[in-house]
């Protein structure tokens, strides 16, 4: 970026970050904070919802309040801690988790049994079946962690389309079906490898208002 400006406002600042920062990423996101630590919340904030409406596709029938509300949790963990995330993280994901954590030599039991979940739940967010609004962000957290992957990274691929079972059939001519992604707590209470504590350890994060009672 140009040598440093001392903007006395956020407003001038922004026009300058998005003449320079064609695309939100965290790389340029750091650097300009960095330079100017002052801004620094509005800078990661505005990114973060820049990347959302860039990136993500919301359902017409979803509250947008609820996806702010999700992202700035995202957005402040990612403020707190942008200087502590390791060179080695990956930036984008390719193809999928489980491509990553393959290649890092770890098995899909290991995976889930570090974040805390079965391995059937595992795959489903390998597939991107569940919605993304309702997985909690300290699973979100934890399987970042362990996959060495950015926060961020890994919540775009968590929101991206599912993907379609190798299985799933249809006509040529026509588009196949996307089924609707399951909420995160119904898929927690319909586990049957999960153990009784491991499934109340999660269901006390489902919010209020989710349509079901905890066990």
């Amino acid at each position: 970026m140009s040598k440093p400006v001392d903007y006395k406002d956020f407003d001038d600042l922004l026009d300058a970050y998005l003449v320079e920062v064609e695309k939100p990423n965290l790389e340029q996101m750091n650097e300009w904070i960095k330079n100017y630590p002052s801004f620094g919340q509005e800078l990661a904030e505005f990114t973060a919802n820049w990347f959302l409406i860039d990136y993500y596709s919301a359902p017409e029938d979803l509250s947008w309040e609820s996806i702010e509300s999700q992202n700035k949790k995202i957005v402040n963990k990612l403020f707190s801690n942008y200087k502590k995330v390791p060179v080695s993280h990956e930036k984008n994901i390719t193809s999928s988790i489980a491509s990553i954590w393959l290649a890092l030599d770890m098995s899909a039991q290991h995976v889930a049994n570090s974040v805390d979940i079965t391995v059937t739940l595992l795959t489903k967010l390998n597939k991107r079946s569940l919605e993304y609004l309702t997985i909690p962000l300290q699973l979100i957290e934890r399987l970042a962690t362990k996959l060495k992957l950015e926060l961020l990274s890994l919540a775009h691929y968590l929101n991206s389309p599912a993907v379609l079972s190798n299985d799933a059939s249809y006509k040529s001519n026509t588009a196949p079906i996307v089924h609707q992604k399951e909420n995160f707590f119904d898929a927690v209470r319909n586990d049957q490898e999960m153990t009784v504590s491991m499934r109340r350890m999660w269901l006390t994060l489902e919010p209020p208002g989710n349509g079901q009672k905890t066990e």
